[in-house]
């Protein structure tokens, strides 16, 4: 669920929005304590957050950009895996953000 805006004569815009994703029979990559990599079902999974993107024309030719997300997932029904179950903990960051200004 989310909302696009643009204020200003589309100067400033804001896009904003809230997720929630059931994933089933997800692949991971496990490594075991020997050192052998291979794939295997992990079970089920839940992400869950907010995300907001804004872009302010400054002038007519440098245009500033922000994003911000917060990510929280996790395995929610574990299968045929290690005891773990935060998706953080194998790649999936909790908190991204960037900035940039271009011509």
């Amino acid at each position: 669920m989310g909302e696009k805006a643009k204020f200003n004569d589309r100067r400033f815009t804001v896009n904003a929005d809230v997720f929630y994703v059931k994933w089933h029979n997800i692949q991971q990559l496990i490594v075991l304590s020997c050192g052998y990599p291979y794939n295997t079902n992990v079970g089920q999974a839940k992400a869950y957050g907010p995300e907001l993107e804004m872009a302010a024309k400054l002038t007519d030719s440098i245009t500033a950009d922000l994003s911000a997300a917060y990510t929280q997932s996790y395995i929610s029904e574990p299968k045929n895996t290690p005891d773990f179950r935060s998706l953080q903990e194998h790649g999936s960051p909790t908190f991204r953000s960037t900035r940039a200004m271009s011509p």
